[in-house]
């Protein structure tokens, strides 16, 4: 309990068990107390009881590399999904009783409170939807647990749809499944999360994939665990043809420390040359079944950074669909991988057979979204570790409404797109210092872009930092 004074507070003993009203009464009969009110602790974003343990979220006191995770906190001030955009999941399913057709897991519900109700799609004759492993409920919780519930864990891109697909895992079942997702008595899906593979080639599934080409359809899939080696022993089909198409995202993994992850088994060669992008892929926490404790902390594999990857774009989708943009999946796909944090650029610089471009920056690649981004609740942008190979790229605008604070850290650098723009109606705040400046840079020397301050109650101030060209009014 803390008692406001004029300047400093004061600290009083109370036993454990005292009602807060009681204290409150007593600390304000005080005479030298202007006003007692209980005192509380801050959740960092969500208030999600697992929260604090997502270190691929945003956590900078990750006890590896505290740049490692996809900046989720500060890509959640402005887009946190739309109900609109489906996330299709083929695995195992999630957990669900199939005599009342009710959703079990607390995080992984359809209640009253749901704004997006998850959607179950059977397939005759295959009707399982129940996850008896694990596997499925684990991918389900990285796109979309329920956030901000008081339980679990929060999910990317919790404020889209999820549309749940079940087991068989064959390719003849994936086509069925692919065709489903584009067909417009289907599910209209808009991302497609496949965390399983198996063999060099198959042409039942080519085939199927080849079909949802221009259908707006983004399949993102797992690159495997194996290690590397040439593509019988590397990538799983269909990622290991994943330059083959236009829609298709294959996707490898990170640690902690932000290097590249592969089973602690595997010794030797480790090379996927058709990954296009990673991430998190080490001791992720996330939703699981009852026998497993309904939750999982310590859940790695590229089965788990591929719904990552895969959300994230969900979030692409939803922020270019406010600005009334219908983005292609390869525009999509082409956004989430040049916005990605190129990680192993000292030893590996642009695309490599570990990273593929980088691991996936949640936030960046809504900054390189096309339209007007407005912020949805407080901002700060932190001076990212990779800032010189992988800065801030902004697109169109962002702003700031009247009420909402952006606050940009010494050394932060933000490049702007040609024409786009910074406008400030509520607070920003650009301090930089001698050592680190603030800068602001158009992404190459042609580009024209500004930082406006806007409206009667709007505050810019910036100290220390260097303008490449840009116009400023205040």
């Amino acid at each position: 309990m803390t008692a406001s004074l004029h300047e400093t507070p004061i600290f009083s003993e109370f036993p454990d068990t005292t009602a807060v009203d009681t204290v409150v009464s007593a600390l304000e009969n005080e005479d030298c107390v202007l006003w007692a009110e209980p005192d509380f602790y801050l959740y960092p974003a969500t208030n999600d009881s697992l929260y604090p343990l997502q270190w691929h979220l945003e956590h900078q006191n990750n006890p590896g590399n505290p740049w490692a995770d996809i900046q989720a906190n500060s890509a959640w001030a402005i887009e946190t999904g739309d109900c609109s955009v489906r996330v299709a999941i083929f695995d195992r399913g999630i957990p669900y009783d199939t005599a009342t057709a009710t959703l079990t897991h607390e995080d992984l519900n359809n209640d009253d409170t749901c704004e997006c109700p998850i959607v179950i799609r059977r397939l005759p004759p295959y009707e399982e939807i129940d996850d008896g492993a694990g596997h499925g409920t684990i991918i389900a919780g990285l796109i979309g647990a329920r956030t901000n519930n008081l339980k679990g864990v929060a999910g990317v891109a919790y404020g889209s749809t999820m549309v749940i697909y079940g087991v068989p895992w064959t390719f003849s079942r994936l086509a069925l499944v692919l065709h489903d997702c584009v067909d417009p008595e289907g599910t209209n899906a808009d991302m497609f999360s496949l965390s399983w593979g198996n063999g060099p080639w198959n042409r039942t599934a080519a085939d199927a994939i080849r079909a949802t080409e221009d259908t707006g359809l983004l399949l993102v899939f797992t690159a495997g665990n194996l290690g590397g080696g040439p593509l019988d022993e590397g990538c799983y089909f269909p990622c290991a043809f994943s330059d083959s198409f236009n829609n298709v995202l294959c996707v490898g993994g990170t640690d902690r420390n932000d290097e590249f992850w592969h089973e602690d088994s595997v010794t030797g060669a480790q090379s996927y040359p058709q990954i296009n992008i990673s991430g998190p892929a080490h001791h992720l926490v996330s939703t699981n079944i009852e026998n497993g404790g309904w939750y999982n902390v310590n859940a790695s594999g590229t089965s788990y950074s591929t719904p990552i990857v895969a959300a994230t774009a969900a979030l692409v989708k939803s922020q270019a669909l406010e600005s009334g943009i219908e983005l292609t999946a390869e525009e999509i796909r082409d956004i989430v991988m040049e916005s990605s944090d190129d990680c192993n650029y000292s030893t590996f610089p642009g695309r490599d057979s570990l990273l593929g471009f980088g691991r996936v920056n949640a936030f960046k690649a809504l900054l390189r979204t096309p339209g007007t981004k407005e912020l949805e609740s407080d901002l700060t942008i932190p001076a990212h570790h990779y800032n010189a190979h992988s800065p801030y790229v902004l697109v169109d605008g962002l702003v700031v409404p009247e009420g909402r604070n952006l606050v940009i850290e010494a050394g932060t650098r933000i490049c702007f797109a040609d024409e786009a723009s910074l406008e400030v109606f509520g607070t920003m705040t650009a301090l930089g210092t001698a050592e680190n400046p603030v800068i602001f840079e158009g992404v190459d020397e042609n580009c024209d872009f500004g930082i406006y301050a806007l409206g009667g109650s709007s505050v810019v101030t910036i100290e220390n930092a260097i303008f490449g060209g840009a116009y400023f009014q205040f």
